[in-house]
């Protein structure tokens, strides 16, 4: 929650970075499976959420004991790229709202402002009402937003799918925006990156 998850920081120059790879969330207390891929795959989503519901169905289902795959209809379980997308996950949970509620108040919060258009727009907070909001723009600009919570009551907007969030683990108002294309299985490995065809270990990102 403190934005510090495999965030390191060099000895030498004080840099703070990020390393990024694929991490799984599974709370049995509050039935969450969530396992979050390095964003640039989410150009691949819908390859993600494949793995993503292969991975639940193989260990909560297939080789888990009863008394567990007897819950298995109670848990949420979600694909999301980015830390920050897995925090955003756990303060909806925390607040009690529907993440499906919270995707469609986004689609709101765009609307009018094209330069938002492909921005990444994620829940920070949630005080007295109000909902603390994180944009950032395509050019890495970032900006700090609140709103009504209110918001959360419209209904999808015109001119999207009814029924399309919520219909499988990308939950994500972003799939109206990022055209899900295949991943090379030569290329893309479970941790969600794309290296380079035939030297996958001279990428530094696997360092």
């Amino acid at each position: 929650m403190e934005d510090r998850l495999n965030r390191l920081t060099c000895g030498s120059c004080q840099h703070d970075f990020v390393y990024q790879r694929a991490v799984a969330v599974v709370d049995f207390e509050k039935s969450q499976w969530i396992i979050s891929y390095p964003i640039e795959g989410e150009q691949h989503w819908s390859d993600c959420v494949r793995m993503t519901e292969h991975s639940f169905n193989r260990c909560m289902k297939i080789q888990a004991p009863l008394f567990i795959r007897e819950t298995v209809g109670d848990w949420t379980v979600r694909t999301v790229f980015g830390y920050p997308a897995i925090r955003e996950k756990l303060v909806i949970e925390e607040a009690g709202f529907r993440d499906v509620s919270v995707e469609t108040a986004k689609l709101h919060l765009q609307a009018g402002r094209p330069e938002w258009g492909m921005a990444t727009l994620r829940l920070r907070e949630v005080l007295e009402g109000r909902l603390g909001w994180l944009v950032v723009l395509r050019n890495g600009e970032r900006i700090l937003v609140e709103s009504d919570a209110s918001i959360l009551e419209k209904p999808l907007p015109r001119g999207f799918l009814p029924g399309e969030l919520g219909s499988d683990a990308f939950v994500d108002s972003r799939r109206f925006f990022v055209s899900s294309r295949p991943a090379d299985p030569r290329r893309f490995n479970l941790a969600g990156h794309d290296v380079p065809a035939g030297f996958p270990e001279l990428d530094p990102r696997y360092g």
